[in-house]
Formats: structure tokens, sequence, C-alpha cells
């Protein structure tokens, strides 16, 4: 007889990188902190549904980086806050929009806020593992670049134009 066929594997090699950015913004630490978790649509612009009802980051050990999509609670977790320190770090371990790429992606962010010649400096540290070749590395490094660079930085020195 014939032999059952059954799903088809198909291997990858784990890759790893790690991408780095940092900003300076015109707050104490524990203001950028701040400003950097809780509600961060104000600074936030991409998310899974197109209005969602909250995207928070939870700023406490054991709590998520959440965007909830409507009163059903439909929603996602976008990464668990593992370590929190406030006004000096965060740390979340998730995929962020990765999870919606079907691609297997562990990434670890540690965010680090401390003061420098009176202002803050906020740097993100991102250790990613998995289906992670050169052009994942950019795209992370692209969007991490984008929320410090073009939203968080200007959110918090009151020149987002929105």
């Amino acid at each position: 007889g014939a032999a059952a066929r059954g799903p088809a594997v198909e291997a990858f090699t784990p890759q790893g990188f790690i991408v780095e950015h940092e900003v300076f913004v015109d707050a104490s630490p524990a203001d950028a902190f701040d400003a950097f978790t809780g509600d961060v649509l104000p600074w936030w612009d991409h998310h899974f549904s197109k209005e969602p009802k909250t995207l928070e980051i939870q700023p406490r050990p054991g709590g998520f980086f959440l965007e909830v999509f409507d009163d059903e609670g439909n929603g996602a977790v976008h990464a668990h806050v593992i370590g929190v320190h406030r006004g000096r770090e965060i740390q979340f371990v998730g995929p962020l929009g990765f999870a919606s790429q079907n691609v297997n992606l562990r990434m670890t962010h540690r965010v680090r806020f401390d003061e420098k010649n009176g202002r803050t400096r906020v740097r993100i540290a991102v250790h990613g593992v998995g289906e992670a070749g050169p052009a994942i590395e950019e795209m992370v490094q692209g969007v991490w670049k984008h929320f410090l660079s073009a939203r968080f930085a200007p959110y918090v020195n009151g020149t987002l134009d929105d």
C-alpha cells in the first residue's frame, strides 16, 4: 500500500541579532519612563487593530504590552513584561508586530532611562533569536528608530505632529 503522508516539515537555522538605538528627551528619567509605559496610543502608531480601544505597556513584572481591539475583549499580547525599575528600566519579551507575520522570533527588549547633561537618554537594546536573517534585523532596527526618534522623543518633547 501507499505510505501515509504527514504534514510537510521545513527546517530553519536559528539566527540572532542585537539592535540598539537611543534618543534624548527633555524630561526626567521617571517622567520619560512614565511616558514610555501606560497608555502608549499617543505615540505608538502601529497596531493590529485599525483603532484599538487600548494600547498599553503595563509597568510591572508580569504585566503585558497589551492591545485591546474592542469592547468584546478581543486583542493581542505583544510582549510580557519581565522586569521593571521605574525611572531606570523596563524589560519585556515578545515578538511585537512580528506575531502577525508567521515568523518564529523571540525578542527581549531592554529600555533604559538615565540622566545625561540635564536630559534623559532613552536606550533600547533588542536581542532577537529565531527566524532572524538580515532583513528581519533591518526591520527591527527601522521600527525602533521610528518609534523612538520619530514618535516617542517628539511626543515627550512636545513636538509630535499628528
